[in-house]
């Protein structure tokens, strides 16, 4: 919201991963918010959204200056350590990766803590 409280854009989640996708349907729209008081246009991947191709090509195509990847990339318990250091070292240059090749800084959140 500005700084009026007024909504100033919504980004939806394209592509649910796994089992979302049993409960949540994606939706298409703009991967970017614009935010007049700062004089900028903010992308923004969600989780999933943010491991495919399409994501990097719409957020180029919308000209932004900053990119933000909100995840909740966590593991249920019990599952093998080797899977969880496999998809764990995708992540930990992803945010890097993506801000080199858009020429933007880049901000990456993940959950913390238990499932």
């Amino acid at each position: 919201a500005g700084p009026q409280g007024v909504v100033l854009g919504e980004v939806l989640k394209q592509a649910p991963a796994a089992l979302e996708a049993l409960y949540f349907k994606g939706g298409k729209g703009p991967k970017h918010i614009d935010l007049p008081a700062l004089g900028i246009r903010v992308g923004v991947g969600i989780c999933y959204d943010n491991q495919l191709n399409f994501l990097v090509d719409d957020v180029v195509e919308g000209d932004v200056d900053l990119m933000l990847m909100p995840h909740c990339a966590m593991f249920p318990e019990g599952l093998p350590q080797s899977y969880i250091d496999e998809w764990s070292e995708g992540f930990k240059n992803l945010a890097s990766k993506v801000a080199a090749v858009m020429g933007i800084p880049v901000v990456f959140a993940n959950h913390a803590g238990k499932w």
